[in-house]
């Protein structure tokens, strides 16, 4: 029954995933993706950075705590941590992928970059319904729900924004694309890092944060060709 209660919260997450490959329909026809390449992205996603993801956090936690004692704070420091290595984790599969793939568009980089991270994202989700659940099966619902709620702004948002900056830094033009590029990954472990911290409670802080990163994808699909400035 456990199992049952745990397992059944799962298909709330579709609230998200279907959406999510309707978009990726449309993207696909507008601007020739290959879609096999982001069904790759997908479970390159969830199986590589993914797996990694959660020792790296946890000896980086571990470490920190070793060497700051009681100014060891998770919420902050832990966060940091969190928003740094996921991020690097995210956009190495990313880069890996287009190099692989043979990729060199702005929208492939944007395209396996978001698939990436939905692939990161989901197996993120069913990994927090588990433990939760399975901790407290009441928990189990609420955490779904949680998960879906925040999924508008998340780890898709941010690998597609990395991607776009991993785009200006290897086939930009000058020291403006390549300084461009790097800011907008730093944008992204600053807003990962913020948003791991109490200050997302507030809706207002939690909104911008969604925002940062959702509105740099809408406008790099607005650019026309290989156009990322």
């Amino acid at each position: 029954m456990q199992y049952l209660e745990v397992y059944s919260t799962f298909p709330l997450l579709l609230a998200y995933i279907v959406p999510f490959c309707l978009v990726m329909k449309y993207l696909c026809s507008k601007y020739e993706m290959h879609r096999l390449d982001l069904l790759i992205a997908g479970f390159c996603g969830a199986f590589i950075p993914a797996a990694l993801a959660g020792n790296l956090n946890d000896a980086f936690a571990d470490m920190m705590s070793y060497l700051m004692g009681r100014l060891y704070s998770d919420a902050w420091i832990g966060s940091a941590g969190t928003g740094i290595l996921e991020e690097l984790l995210k956009l190495g599969t990313t880069g890996l992928l287009l190099y692989v793939l043979g990729r060199r568009s702005l929208k492939d980089y944007l395209g396996i970059g978001m698939c990436v991270g939905i692939g990161f994202q989901i197996e993120e989700d069913l990994s927090y319904i588990t433990e939760s659940g399975f901790e407290n099966t009441e928990k189990a619902f609420p955490t779904a729900l949680d998960r879906v709620s925040a999924s508008f702004g998340s780890h898709w948002a941010y690998a597609a924004v990395t991607a776009a900056g991993l785009y200006l830094i290897a086939r930009g033009s000058g020291k403006h694309h390549r300084r461009k590029g790097y800011g907008l990954i730093l944008l992204v472990m600053v807003d990962h890092f913020l948003y791991d911290t109490p200050l997302s409670d507030s809706l207002l802080i939690n909104g911008l944060l969604t925002v940062a990163v959702v509105l740099p994808v809408l406008l790099f699909f607005q650019k026309p060709g290989d156009e990322a400035c």
